[in-house]
């Protein structure tokens, strides 16, 4: 145990992290004692960020791999080229997200933004570009820059949590505005969301007739009804293969984040439906965040809004509201 006792609670944080695949033999190797004290430890530690729980791991994979090797068993074998594995894969796959912050020209860093609090404007503008920052800080009235200003004044830069909550906030709008069409910024009209409710609950061939002839009318009014037309709802009318075929194809941080705004009881008929691997990325993603902004809910339901329409109106996703 000489291994996970070198800081305070790292046994607790440890069983944390690996939890479920840690076999019974561990604990009856420890005995009731030890295994009390790890327990106790346990429940002492709090979830880690993403960055912390690849350092403890790093440290973890490290101290293993510092056995003789004549005393490692199969088990702990695997178990180091597992943990090797995930790692590498980490740092093969994880971009320096700080690091592109920096190099993003003014619309990109614009597309970011939009729709954000003041703090976590702040937040980017910190790392980001200090002139292409102050560029788009001028796009904003003078009430709103002085928001954001100030919220400078309140950011722990030195904080490990804010970078890391920076970087998961930077992952999550690169993933959601990859998609065709994507607004960064939710929509603001709320009529058209009332319009689209509405035309949902007709008959399907009744519901087109009438868009179509509020179309001619009003062109703007109808691409705002369009916008709306889908709901979140809408997916628990999808059959199985197809609902894991469409959100299989979408980043789980942005499901994740979409779940955030959406009722309970659609949330886990959704995830009952998928396949246990898929619905395992979204849990581990959403338990993975912080406080999320409403901007940013917003953001990703019209992200997976937008792509479902565009495959519900391509013909690849047969679909019917059932209520």
């Amino acid at each position: 145990m000489e291994i996970l006792s070198g800081k305070k609670n790292r046994a607790g944080q440890l069983l944390r992290i690996l939890g479920e695949h840690l076999p019974p033999d561990v604990f009856r190797h420890l005995g009731p004692k030890d295994t009390s004290k790890l327990l106790e430890s346990f429940h002492k530690t709090g979830k880690l960020e993403a960055k912390q729980e690849r350092e403890l791991l790093g440290s973890f994979l490290q101290g293993l791999s510092s056995l003789p090797k004549e005393g490692i068993d199969g088990d702990t074998l695997a178990l180091i080229q597992e943990l090797e594995s995930i790692l590498k894969e980490d740092i093969a796959s994880e971009p320096d997200w700080l690091g592109e912050l920096k190099n993003y020209k003014k619309t990109e860093l614009s597309r970011i933004v939009a729709g954000e609090n003041s703090d976590r404007i702040a937040l980017v503008f910190c790392y980001a570009d200090p002139e292409t920052s102050a560029r788009v800080l001028e796009e904003f009235p003078e009430e709103t820059q002085e928001e954001i200003l100030l919220s400078i004044k309140n950011l722990d830069l030195a904080s490990a949590g804010l970078t890391d909550s920076l970087e998961r906030f930077l992952r999550f709008k690169r993933e959601v505005l990859k998609s065709p069409g994507t607004s960064s910024s939710p929509t603001q009209d709320r009529t058209g969301k009332r319009a689209a409710e509405l035309l949902g609950k007709l008959d399907p061939q009744d519901s087109q007739k009438l868009f179509s002839r509020i179309r001619e009318k009003s062109h703007s009014f109808a691409e705002n009804i369009n916008k709306h037309f889908f709901r979140m709802e809408d997916l628990m009318d999808l059959g199985r293969e197809s609902l894991n075929r469409f959100l299989g194809e979408i980043h789980p941080i942005v499901t994740a984040t979409a779940f955030k705004g959406t009722e309970p009881e659609t949330k886990q008929v959704l995830l009952e439906r998928l396949d246990p691997s898929l619905a395992s990325s979204i849990r581990l993603e959403e338990d993975s965040m912080g406080p999320v902004s409403l901007a940013e809910i917003e953001t990703a339901q019209n992200g997976i809004l937008e792509i479902f329409k565009d495959s519900v109106e391509s013909g690849r996703i047969k679909f019917r509201r059932k209520n």
